[in-house]
C-alpha cells in the first residue's frame, strides 16, 4: 500500500491472492463445475416443460373450438326435445385427449412413451385432478392428457398395452409417468390387470369425507342427462329398484355418453341398476362384498320414470328409502363404501404398495427416553470425515483414490477408530462402520420381520424404472424392502432353501465337476504338473456351466470343444456388471441425477444380460412341453410354477451372484489348502473313505458325513470372506458402542477384520480346520472349540436372519462337489512367489499372479 498524490490519507491497495492448498482448491473447483451443470440441467428440462405446456394448450383451444361448434350445431337441430336439465353444454372439460407431445409434432431426442409407474385409481370427486395438477409441477412427473379407460373398458384393454402406451405423454428416462382414472377404485376387474401389467406400480389413492363426497356426486351427476333409471325411494323394502334400462336420451353430453357406454354410470344420477358388475354377497356364501352399483336380487318393481322425473328427486329420496335404511345400490353411496373397494385392491396389492424408500420400513415409535439411551453420546459425536473431506478422498491424488473397498475400511479405521460415521454423498444415507461384535448383536437383534439391506440400487432403476415391461415391477431379493420383499422371499425359499431341492442337482454338478477335471488333464503339462492356461478363468467357467444348470436347467458346453454360442458373451457382460456395479452402487456417482454416457452403457449390460437369460428360459419352457415330467421338478420349473417373471428374476440373480462370488470362494479355499499340507492330506484321506476310486460318484448318501471337507471350506471363508462386512439399515433408534444411532442409518460390520483378529479367533492368521469339527474326526484329527469366536455374529460369510444369502445352498453343494473331486485326484501346491492378492469391487476377487501346481495322487 502506497500514498498517492499530496493527501497522503489516499492510497492504491494492491491485493495479491495465491493457493496454499491445491487439494482444497480441486475439491471447490469440482463442486462448482458441479453445481452450473446442475443448474444448465434444470434450465434445459424448464425450457423443455414450457414447450410442452405451450403446445398442448395450443392443442387443447384449437380441439375446444371444435367442439363447441360441434355441440352447438346439434344442440340447434334438437334443443326442442330435450327437457332444460338434458341440454349439453359446450366445455373443454368433455373432452379427454392427451395433448403431451402429439404423435404428429417433432419430439425432443431422447425421450418415448412410457407405460405409466403411477396410478391414481380415484376416489371420483376427492380432488384425484387436484392431485395430479400438482404433482405435475414437479419437473420430473408427467401426466396422461385425459383419462384413459384404459383397465376399466374391455373396449381398451383388449386394444393391448402399446395401445395404452401410445397414450402416454413423451418422457426422458428418470421421469415418472402418471396416469389418473378415478373408475379404477370402483371397477373389480381393474387390479388384477394393472397387477398384470406392473406389479409393482405406485397406486394414489385420494379419499374424502363420504357423505360429503356422495352428496358433492349427485350434485355433479344432476347437472347431466339422465340416461337410465334408478331405484325409486317409494319401494317399500329396502334394496328395492328398478331393473330396466331406460334407451339413452338423444342429445345427452360427451360425458354421459362415455359413462353410459362403459356401464360405470349407466345414468346421469347414479343408479346402480342394470350396471355391469358384480351381485351382492348372499347370506349363504362368502362371495366378495358389492361392487359399485351392484343391485340385489330381490323382486323388484320395473316401473319407468321419466328423466323429468328422476331430476326432480332429491339427494334424500335417493340415497333413503322410506323406512329409514340407506340404498346401498344407490351409485353415489357406493362408491362412498371406500372399505368395500379398498379390500379388493388389498386382496391383490400389498399394503405397503413396493416401496419405493426404505425410510417407509422405519418403525413408528417416538424417540427412545430410556436410560441406555440418554447417557449415549449424541449422534454428532461419531468420529468419522465430513461430507467434503470424505469427498476430497476420492478425487485424483486424495487419501482414498483407486483404493478397494478392503483398503479403504482398514485405512478408514486406523484413522478414526472401532466405529465411525461415513456421510451421505449423492442421495445415499450416512453409513456407521463399526467393529464391534456387541453392535453386530444388536443390529441383528433389532432388524425387525423385514430387515432392510439396501443393496444395488441400479438394480431397482432398471426393472422398475426401464425394463418394467420384463419384470413386471419385481426388483428381486437384491432391491425389494418391506412386506413386498417378504412376500417375494417366501414365494422363493421352499425352492432355493429346501435341502432336498438343491441337492437333488448333485448327480448333475457332480458329472459337471468331472468334465472339468477332464479339462485340466489337458491343458495340465505332465512334465511340471502346471496349467498352461488361467486356471482362475478356467474356473469361472466352471461355476458358470454349473449355476446355468440350475437356473436355466440348460448346459452351456463352456467345458466343451462346442460351447454355446451366447455363452462366452453372457460371461463377458457379467464381467462388465461387477465392474460398473462398484462404480454406481458403491461410490458415490450422480448417476440419479444425471445418466452418464458410462452408466448407459452399464444399463445397456443390463440389456444384455436380460435379453440372454430370457431367450434360455424361453428355450427351456419349450423343452418342458416336450419332455416327460420327472416326479421331482428341477429349480427353474418349480419357479415358472410361481409365475414366468419371478423365475426371470431369480434365474437372472442366481446368475449375476453365482459366478465370481462361487470361483473366487472356490480359488480362497483351495489356496489355504495348498499352503497347509497336512491339512488337504487329512482330507485326502477322508475323500479316499467315500470314494475309493477317482471315477466313484459322489452321491446323496456317501457325502452326508464329509466334516473335514466342510471345515475346510469354513477355514478358509473365516480368513478371506466374500465381502468385507454385513450391511443393515437401523429401523429402530439404537446405541452402539456408547453413541445415539437414530433409524434409518446404514450400518456396516466389518467382520473381515474381525475375522482375522487374535481376539475374537485364536491363531487367526494359520489354517486350522479343527476349529469347526463338533467331535473327533479320527485319532488325528481332534476338535479345536478353544480356537473359535464364541460370539456367533462375527463369522457370518452368507449373511445373518430372514435375509441370509438365498443361495447359500447351492454355492455349498457346488464348493465341496469340484472340491472333492479335484483333492481326490491331485496334490495342490502353491507356486507364486507371493499370497494370493485380491481387488475388491462388489466382492473380493483373486487376481494377479494364481499358479497351482496339480500333482497326480498315486492311489
Amino acid at each position: 500500500m502506497r500514498p498517492v498524490g499530496a493527501d497522503a490519507s489516499h492510497s492504491d491497495c494492491i491485493l495479491v491472492v495465491g493457493v496454499s492448498r491445491p487439494k482444497l482448491a480441486v475439491v471447490f473447483l469440482t463442486v462448482m463445475l458441479i453445481s452450473l451443470f446442475l443448474t444448465f440441467h434444470v434450465l434445459y428440462d424448464s425450457a423443455v416443460y414450457n414447450i410442452q405446456a405451450a403446445q398442448a394448450v395450443h392443442e387443447r383451444h384449437r380441439l375446444s373450438l371444435a367442439a363447441s361448434a360441434s355441440a352447438a350445431a346439434y344442440t340447434a337441430s334438437n334443443a326442442n326435445h330435450l327437457p332444460v336439465f338434458v341440454k349439453p353444454v359446450a366445455s373443454s372439460n368433455q373432452l379427454s385427449h392427451p395433448m403431451v407431445f402429439p404423435s404428429s409434432r417433432v419430439h425432443f431426442p431422447k425421450t418415448s412413451r412410457r407405460l405409466p409407474q403411477a396410478l391414481i385409481i380415484g376416489v371420483r370427486k376427492c380432488g384425484t385432478r387436484a392431485l395430479l395438477e400438482m404433482l405435475y409441477l414437479h419437473p420430473r412427473i408427467q401426466k396422461a392428457g385425459g383419462e384413459v379407460h384404459f383397465f376399466d373398458r374391455d373396449e381398451n384393454y383388449l386394444r393391448g398395452l402399446e395401445w395404452y402406451r401410445k397414450k402416454m405423454p413423451h418422457s426422458f428416462r428418470g421421469q415418472i409417468t402418471i396416469e389418473k382414472s378415478p373408475s379404477y377404485f370402483v371397477s373389480p376387474e381393474v387390479p388384477e390387470r394393472v397387477r398384470a401389467m406392473n406389479a409393482s406400480i405406485k397406486l394414489l389413492l385420494i379419499v374424502r369425507e363420504p357423505v360429503t363426497r356422495a352428496i358433492s356426486d349427485y350434485t355433479q351427476l344432476r347437472s347431466h342427462a339422465a340416461t337410465a333409471i334408478l331405484p325409486l325411494a317409494e319401494s317399500n323394502a329396502p334394496g328395492s329398484g328398478y331393473g330396466a334400462k331406460m334407451p339413452p336420451t338423444p342429445g345427452v353430453s360427451l360425458y354421459a355418453k362415455l359413462q353410459s357406454a362403459h356401464g360405470t354410470y349407466d345414468n346421469a344420477l347414479g343408479s346402480g341398476a342394470g350396471a355391469k358388475e358384480t351381485k351382492l354377497r348372499s347370506g349363504t356364501g362368502a362371495k366378495r362384498r358389492a361392487a359399485p352399483g351392484t343391485v340385489t336380487t330381490m323382486s323388484t318393481p320395473t316401473t319407468t320414470p321419466s328423466a323429468a322425473q328422476l331430476a326432480a328427486k332429491s339427494f334424500e329420496e335417493l340415497a333413503i328409502f322410506p323406512n329409514g335404511t340407506v340404498n346401498e345400490a344407490y351409485r353415489p353411496l357406493s362408491i362412498s363404501m371406500y372399505h368395500v373397494h379398498l379390500h379388493r385392491w388389498l386382496e391383490v396389492f400389498p399394503r405397503e404398495q413396493l416401496l419405493n424408500h426404505w425410510e417407509e420400513l422405519l418403525e413408528a415409535t417416538p424417540t427412545r427416553s430410556d436410560e441406555e439411551w440418554m447417557k449415549a453420546k449424541d449422534y454428532s459425536a461419531l468420529p468419522g470425515p465430513s461430507a467434503l473431506r470424505l469427498l476430497s478422498y476420492f478425487l485424483p491424488g486424495g487419501k482414498l483414490h483407486s483404493t478397494n473397498l478392503v483398503q479403504m475400511n482398514r485405512r478408514m479405521r486406523e484413522w478414526y477408530g472401532d466405529i465411525y460415521r461415513l456421510p451421505g454423498l449423492m442421495g445415499k444415507t450416512d453409513v456407521v462402520f463399526t467393529y464391534n461384535p456387541k453392535d453386530f448383536e444388536v443390529t441383528y437383534r433389532n432388524e425387525g420381520m423385514w430387515p432392510i439391506r439396501i443393496g444395488l440400487e441400479t438394480f431397482t432403476y432398471y426393472r422398475k424404472v426401464v425394463r418394467p415391461d420384463v419384470f413386471g415391477g419385481i426388483g428381486g431379493l437384491v432391491s425389494e424392502q418391506g412386506k413386498s420383499w417378504a412376500e417375494f422371499r417366501n414365494k422363493v425359499n421352499p425352492v432355493l432353501m429346501k435341502v432336498q431341492n438343491v441337492r437333488q442337482n448333485l448327480p448333475q454338478i457332480d458329472q459337471i465337476s468331472k468334465e472339468f477335471i477332464e479339462k485340466l488333464e489337458t491343458l495340465r503339462d505332465p512334465a511340471t504338473h502346471t496349467l498352461n492356461a488361467d486356471f482362475n478363468e478356467q474356473l469361472k467357467s466352471w461355476a458358470f456351466e454349473a449355476i446355468s444348470f440350475v437356473a436355466l436347467n440348460t448346459r452351456m458346453g463352456l467345458l466343451s470343444d462346442q460351447p454355446d454360442a451366447n455363452a462366452a458373451r453372457f460371461a463377458e457382460h457379467m464381467t462388465n456388471f461387477f465392474n460398473y456395479s462398484f462404480k454406481y452402487d458403491v461410490q458415490p456417482s450422480v448417476w440419479p441425477y444425471y445418466k452418464t454416457p458410462e452408466f448407459k452403457k452399464f444399463l445397456k449390460t443390463y440389456d444384455h444380460i436380460t435379453e440372454i437369460t430370457t431367450n434360455y428360459i424361453e428355450a427351456a419352457i419349450e423343452r418342458f412341453k416336450h419332455e416327460e415330467q420327472p416326479d421331482n421338478k428341477c429349480v427353474l420349473q418349480q419357479l415358472l410354477a410361481i409365475n414366468k417373471q419371478v423365475a426371470v428374476v431369480m434365474a437372472m440373480d442366481m446368475l449375476m451372484a453365482g459366478i465370481d462370488t462361487t470361483s473366487s470362494a472356490f480359488v480362497t479355499i483351495l489356496y489355504h489348502l495348498a499352503c497347509n499340507p497336512e491339512k488337504q492330506a487329512q482330507l485326502h484321506r477322508e475323500l479316499l473313505r467315500i470314494l475309493p476310486s477317482s471315477d466313484d460318484d459322489l452321491t446323496l448318501e456317501n457325502t452326508k458325513n464329509l466334516p473335514y471337507l466342510r471345515a475346510c471350506i469354513k477355514e478358509g471363508l473365516r480368513i478371506t470372506s466374500i465381502t468385507p462386512g454385513n450391511f443393515r439399515i437401523t429401523t429402530r433408534d439404537l446405541v452402539l458402542s456408547g453413541y445415539r444411532v437414530p433409524r434409518g442409518t446404514g450400518i456396516l460390520m466389518g467382520v473381515l477384520e474381525l475375522s482375522n483378529s487374535d481376539e475374537y479367533f485364536a491363531s487367526s492368521a494359520q489354517f486350522v480346520p479343527e476349529r469347526w469339527l463338533k467331535s473327533d474326526v479320527n485319532a488325528e484329527t481332534k476338535v479345536c472349540p478353544e480356537a473359535r469366536n464364541r460370539n456367533p455374529f462375527v463369522y457370518l460369510p452368507f449373511g445373518f436372519g430372514p435375509r441370509t444369502c438365498i443361495g447359500k445352498r447351492i454355492a455349498e453343494l457346488e464348493i465341496e462337489t469340484l472340491l472333492a473331486r479335484l483333492l481326490r485326484r491331485y496334490k495342490v501346491s502353491w507356486l507364486a512367489e507371493t499370497p494370493l492378492q485380491y481387488e475388491s469391487t462388489i466382492i473380493l476377487s483373486p487376481r494377479g499372479d494364481i499358479r497351482f501346481k496339480f500333482e497326480p495322487h498315486s492311489d
